[in-house]
């Protein structure tokens, strides 16, 4: 089963792709990071970036086809404007999501920033520094994979994030089945 995971913004996107197995293996497929700032476009409005986020979302999609989208919630505790422009990026991955691939209503997940952090690593107020340790141990392979990609310089701690929102994603659908919840894997 393939879960892709969005770390959303007007700036940067970090997106990651995993391939999840009922024996609990999960393994990296992709990661990465969208930025929007320094696009290809002279244009660097906020909607010409929403339009690129959307192409470059929807083409992801669409190779991939995942079965779970895990997407972060837009929380306001600390600055409602970056909260509004946050929920911007958000829409414009649900609406590629709701183009590209059928049954969204039953194939996306909103976490928490606090349920990310604690079911990567352990504490719901964890840093971005034990986000990163925490996913090093749970992927061995994940420094030798992103050493491998072309634009292993451009890693950001968004595209760490987007790979916590995939993992928690699996970690919380593990948890429905468990309760007996019936899920479609």
């Amino acid at each position: 089963m393939i879960i892709i995971g969005f770390d959303p913004s007007v700036r940067r996107v970090g997106y990651s792709v995993v391939r999840c197995s009922m024996n609990s293996n999960v393994e990296l497929l992709d990661m990465g990071v969208w930025n929007l700032l320094h696009s290809s476009s002279a244009d660097s409005s906020v909607g010409t970036r929403l339009e690129i986020l959307h192409a470059q979302s929807a083409a992801l999609l669409t190779k991939w086809n995942p079965r779970w989208v895990g997407i972060e919630k837009a929380v306001t505790f600390k600055n409602p404007q970056s909260a509004l422009k946050l929920s911007e990026a958000r829409g414009v991955l649900r609406l590629a999501c709701y183009q590209v691939l059928d049954n969204m209503d039953e194939r996306l997940l909103e976490l928490s920033p606090t349920a990310i952090k604690k079911n990567t690593a352990g504490w719901g107020r964890s840093s971005k520094a034990d986000m990163v340790r925490a996913l090093e141990m749970r992927f061995a392979n994940l420094e030798a994979f992103i050493q491998g990609l072309e634009n292993a310089e451009k890693i950001t701690h968004d595209a760490y994030d987007a790979l916590g929102i995939a993992w928690t994603t699996w970690v919380q659908l593990r948890q429905k089945l468990r309760l007996g919840v019936t899920i479609q894997l």
